[in-house]
């Protein structure tokens, strides 16, 4: 059997969606995120290439050329609106500031397609022996014999290196077809292109023996679920994206919502809404003194808790003089607290009318649930 990283991750989170994505090979239908994905690391393999054969650090112009070349391409443009476009120029921009190489000649190569046999020795991609798959972002080896492999990720979800099975796979995958590297001086490097943020931390060789005894495991448990035709889903992170959701087994076991077909059926919607609504806030509550005695519960990749949430009160007249003097309309920068000017106005009937005057309607109609009130 032959595994990549991606497969071993989602058998790993839920089974059933495994089935669905690789076995059944149901495709969710907005999948465009990972189209714009495959698009914006095809673009920057080739900047990394063209920086390569023109030996230049960096070239900033001819990334936009690029990323026009591959968004013409039909492989992309069949799967991707035209409302994508700028969404996709925009991360290829952001990528090349992270794209500037002091020495291009550490670059070895992007976009390596590489592969291991059961024993995690080096064979071909296309091998019939090949036991783990991947293909790694970028590769580069200094003259001080440091490797650093970089992955390139265009999501919003932002992961730590330590523990990263997806860099250990990648790291016993160099190891391995490069077999003079010495795992002590080995770098593994997240690119966030969207969050401009580079994570880098030199690698743990003993989190190259947990991956390959992870993979084994994951076999294992598919030749099970293949034999007994039973594929459990985990409720969890997996979840996200699933083209199984509406057939989850586990869902199932709730209530199935449809679109009603009269006011009746509405109305029973609504009434379980509004069920739904409380329940969560009662499991909230539940859950809040386990937590806060505790500490966090994770379950397959998600994580209910108590975090931080940083947030800061600007002196308004002191931020207007400094941006006046930056050269900056302080105007475009300042918002109203809406909310609490409706409390001074209802303490002050003349004030609110005034102040009535000096705004502007930007009203919007949102889908939710409150509570019916007849001078709403």
């Amino acid at each position: 059997m032959t595994l990549s990283y991606s497969r071993a991750r989602t058998f790993d989170e839920c089974p059933f969606k495994f089935k669905v994505q690789y076995i059944d090979k149901v495709q969710h239908p907005e999948e465009s995120y990972l189209t714009t994905g495959s698009l914006v690391h095809e673009v920057l393999d080739r900047y990394t290439k063209h920086l390569q054969s023109t030996k230049q650090s960096s070239d900033f112009p001819s990334m936009e050329v690029l990323s026009k070349m591959v968004w013409q391409e039909p492989a992309f443009r069949k799967d991707l609106p035209e409302s994508a476009w700028p969404e996709v120029l925009e991360l290829c921009i952001q990528a090349r500031e992270s794209l500037v190489f002091e020495h291009i000649s550490d670059i070895q190569d992007s976009e390596l397609k590489l592969a291991v046999d059961t024993t995690w020795r080096a064979v071909p991609y296309d091998s019939p022996k090949a036991h783990v798959r991947g293909r790694v972002d970028r590769l580069d080896i200094n003259d001080e014999g440091i490797a650093t492999i970089t992955d390139y990720k265009t999501g919003n979800r932002i992961d730590g290196i330590p523990g990263n099975k997806q860099l250990g796979t990648y790291a016993g995958l160099v190891l391995a077809n490069w077999p003079d590297l010495d795992a002590t001086r080995l770098r593994v490097c997240l690119n966030y292109v969207r969050h401009e943020i580079v994570k880098a931390a030199m690698f743990d060789p003993a989190e190259l023996e947990e991956v390959k005894e992870w993979y084994p495991g994951i076999e294992r448990g598919i030749k099970l679920c293949e034999k007994s035709g039973m594929w459990p889903a985990r409720p969890g992170q997996a979840c996200r994206g699933c083209a199984a959701f509406k057939d989850c087994p586990e869902r199932q076991r709730a209530v199935h919502a449809v679109p009603p077909e009269n006011e009746g059926a509405a109305a029973r919607l609504v009434e379980r809404l509004i069920l739904l609504d409380r329940e969560r806030e009662e499991t909230t509550d539940a859950l809040r003194p386990w937590i806060d005695q505790y500490g966090s519960i994770e379950v397959n990749g998600m994580v209910m808790g108590l975090f931080p949430e940083k947030r800061l009160e600007y002196d308004a007249p002191k931020v207007w003089t400094l941006l006046e003097g930056r050269g900056f309309s302080p105007m475009q920068y300042m918002r109203v607290d809406t909310k609490e000017l409706k409390k001074i106005g209802r303490k002050d009937r003349t004030l609110a009318a005034e102040l009535v005057t000096l705004a502007e309607d930007r009203s919007i109609t949102k889908l939710k649930l409150k509570v019916d009130k007849e001078d709403d």
